[in-house]
């Protein structure tokens, strides 16, 4: 079995494995049910150390570990701990299924969250985390993939990052770690001691709230800049914001962690602070949580059943959302993959968003705004080709000049295209001066490869005597020929 898939197999006896959810460098999910209990659905996680260095420590580091989520399973939001075992040397986790949509579904890029909504997710995020830091446990993973919302708002949190962590370290024949092989984390959710291998409770205060930022902003986290001077993050020009939530986020993601909370709990204070002046009816977007008309209980040690909500003036008082223990497990062929795949770092971490998740009110960008831009791109190359020219070849050199400058030319307007169109920035000067950006189809950041075959079928669009590129003034989404044969798009910001 040692490294074969599980479907199909039945382990211990009773969880039969269904299908495969996904696959990471950590290990592989699975959706099982148990037979045992009328066929139950559940979750198995087939651990995968990344060395078999000394197998009895990697083993009582994995019982420690998973003995810990037994306790934070029995908190109403967070996955109960099935079972854990051993067989044939591959560590195993069973736990509770959870058929519920993950919030990386409705944080979309582009499309802003309001404050309110902010706040509250923020506080719902925050009560859990504050029951799991009271147990000394770092979770490592906080990012919109391992955070899911139930239709009525109910947050549960997944994928701890504890047992990953075993699977990275490396022991020596006296049980002691010498190294470890990997940092568990997202990027752009890990603040710097946390990448250098050293996470604190503060490690996931600061990717709460750069998911905070990224619903208020509507922009991945590592498309945000960093001042070069404090290297902190920048993000406040990208939205009007009131101060007080500015300021709570802005201490959350400090680059220092001594200047960060320093745990959940203290992060919650600031936050139930901030719900004192929320008020409703603020309007809601497409796709978003209507998370303001449900104000989350202020206990972070929560039994089984959730408890009632506590309300915030001048809001009403809701009823209580029902426990997590007690949702039902429907449609599990729909939505097990985004909701369990927790132990993975498949496709749902990538940020690939379906075309549906593409904000209704994109604004694609119009014919004369790229030509501008591209009169633009064109000057700066031109300049550009001239001096390299100058540099290289030198003031007398005038022998075949214009072939030469012609080969400089598309060489450099090749690399140029190329590395900013599949930078963060998204597109050449010509098209950030003019406020535009290339995407792919779903409204991503096209890859390196996409935008070389951009490039390279602009040709087709000066062949067909520029016909190519007036396509943009009459297809939907005004696509040029050469956007329709790489599957993007050019949009305004």
């Amino acid at each position: 079995m040692l490294g074969a898939s599980l479907v199909g197999e039945i382990l211990q006896g009773h969880y039969q494995v269904t299908k495969k959810l996904g696959e990471g460098g950590f290990g592989e999910t699975y959706l099982a049910v148990d037979t045992s209990r009328f066929n139950r659905p559940c979750v198995v996680k087939r651990l995968k150390p990344q060395n078999q260095s000394t197998f009895k420590w990697v083993q009582q580091a994995f019982e420690k570990e998973a003995k810990t989520l037994e306790i934070l399973g029995k908190h109403s939001q967070i996955p109960e701990l099935l079972a854990y075992f051993q067989e044939q040397q591959e560590f195993f986790l069973v736990q509770e299924f959870v058929d519920a949509d993950d919030l990386r579904k409705k944080i979309v890029r582009g499309q802003k969250w309001s404050e309110n909504q902010v706040i509250f997710l923020l506080q719902k995020i925050l009560e859990i985390l504050a029951f799991v830091h009271q147990h000394g446990v770092i979770h490592r993973d906080l990012k919109p993939e391992n955070i899911l919302f139930y239709p009525n708002n109910q947050v549960v949190i997944i994928d701890f990052g504890a047992v990953k962590q075993v699977s990275t370290k490396v022991f020596n024949t006296q049980g002691m770690i010498t190294s470890t092989t990997a940092v568990v984390g997202t990027q752009g959710y890990m603040p710097v001691e946390q990448l250098r291998g050293h996470p604190m409770l503060c490690s996931d205060v600061y990717a709460v709230g750069m998911i905070g930022i990224e619903a208020l902003t509507g922009t991945y986290p590592l498309e945000l800049d960093i001042d070069t001077n404090t290297l902190e993050v920048v993000w406040r020009h990208l939205v009007q914001v009131r101060s007080d939530l500015a300021d709570v986020l802005d201490r959350m993601i400090s680059y220092h962690p001594n200047q960060r909370y320093n745990s959940a709990s203290a992060a919650l204070q600031a936050v139930q602070e901030l719900t004192k002046t929320v008020y409703p009816g603020t309007p809601q977007v497409a796709n978003v949580p209507n998370i303001n008309s449900t104000v989350p209980p202020t206990s972070s040690s929560q039994a089984k059943s959730a408890p009632s909500p506590q309300p915030t003036p001048p809001q009403p008082t809701p009823s209580p959302p029902p426990s997590l223990k007690q949702q039902p497990a429907q449609n599990l062929s729909s939505n097990s993959s985004s909701s369990n795949s927790s132990f993975s770092n498949s496709s749902s971490n990538s940020y690939n968003h379906s075309s549906n998740n593409l904000p209704s009110s994109i604004k694609y960008a119009g014919i004369s705004r790229r030509i501008v831009a591209d009169i633009i791109d064109k000057t700066i190359l031109i300049v550009s080709t001239l001096i390299f020219d100058l540099i290289t070849s030198g003031i007398d050199n005038h022998e075949e000049f214009w072939l030469r400058f012609l080969a400089e030319y598309i060489v450099l307007g090749f690399i140029y295209s190329l590395v900013m169109e599949s930078s963060p920035t998204q597109g050449t000067l010509g098209k950030m001066l003019l406020g535009i950006a290339v995407t792919d189809i779903n409204g991503n950041r096209i890859t390196f490869e996409q935008a070389a075959k951009r490039y390279i079928s602009k040709s087709l669009s000066y062949l067909t005597a520029c016909f190519g590129f007036f396509m943009a003034g009459v297809t939907d989404k005004k696509q040029t020929l050469h956007d329709q044969i790489s599957n993007s798009l050019v949009i305004r910001k």
